[in-house]
């Protein structure tokens, strides 16, 4: 009897120990968060940091697969499990600002070491990686391309548009510049087109850097805009000069050498272009 309970207590020992440095660590950590969001942007990194870097890598030769599904709206590129991916405007071309919170909802696509992607033919933009955080994350055309944590299904695109600064990555133009040229010898190119690949409309009844369009005719004709704090950038091609004007409802619009931008509801798909000549007074967008 007097050997069991001296074993009991060599066992115990050390578990109570353990728990009482547990308890001090987390209390030294609890002062050290001076900034919170810091904090969870620095924990994402280590946690994405640390998976890629436990995950066996990948058999020489191996490859991430990247379809083009087409909807309704469009075609847009999709990962391996088949899910929707996305571009953000705010990033830089060769360059992701997605951190912290950012990664949580909007998870990178990455490659483990010795895989390359396999794309399908209807993707003829150019795919490469650039090094983050999270790992070797995949770019298009220099854009970085990113999954939405919502979309549960394969057929799930809830990303789109969310923020005015996410969007469907559309094999044709995908990118992070706000205004692109479409020039694919498609009917009317060359001429301007937004984030969502969708064309760019003109008003003759607006004067330069103001939209007189408001009430029923901006549902109509839905205004291109950039958030708080956001310059619009231009794609090869669309050489006049951007701008941004506040509307009278307090949000950024954009303009093409002065004239203030628009997509047209009519239109629901990419290559689209039935506003132009809408009541003799909406036109393409023309670079």
């Amino acid at each position: 009897m007097p050997f069991s309970r001296l074993s009991a207590k060599r066992l115990w020992l050390p578990v109570l120990a353990l728990a009482l440095t547990a308890l001090v660590v987390a209390a030294c950590g609890g002062d050290d968060d001076e900034d919170s969001e810091y904090a969870t942007s620095t924990a994402a990194a280590s946690t994405a940091t640390t998976a890629a870097s436990a995950t066996t890598p990948a058999a020489s030769g191996s490859t991430v697969n990247i379809a083009v599904k087409t909807i309704d709206s469009g075609s847009y590129l999709a990962g391996p499990e088949g899910k929707a991916l996305y571009v953000f405007t705010k990033d830089a071309a060769g360059k992701s600002n997605c951190t912290g919170q950012c990664l949580q909802a909007w998870p990178p696509l990455t490659l483990k070491a010795g895989e390359s992607v396999k794309a399908d033919a209807a993707a003829k933009g150019k795919f490469d990686s650039i090094d983050t955080p999270s790992g070797k994350q995949v770019t298009y055309n220099g854009a970085p391309l990113y999954y939405y944590t919502p979309d549960v299904t394969a057929s799930d695109v809830k990303g789109h548009l969310v923020g005015n600064v996410w969007f469907l990555a559309r094999p044709d133009t995908a990118s992070n510049f706000v205004v692109s040229v479409r020039s694919d010898g498609s009917p009317k190119t060359p001429y301007l087109i937004g984030q969502t690949g969708m064309t760019l409309y003109t008003f003759a009844n607006d004067t330069p850097n103001t939209s007189n369009c408001t009430g029923q005719c901006i549902t109509n004709w839905p205004a291109l805009l950039v958030a708080d704090g956001q310059d619009p950038t231009a794609g090869p091609g669309a050489g006049g000069q951007l701008g941004v004007f506040v509307r009278d409802d307090g949000k950024r619009q954009v303009t093409y050498k002065g004239q203030p931008l628009y997509y047209w509801q009519g239109d629901k798909k990419p290559t689209d272009t039935t506003g132009d000549g809408v009541g003799n007074v909406w036109k393409i967008a023309i670079p």
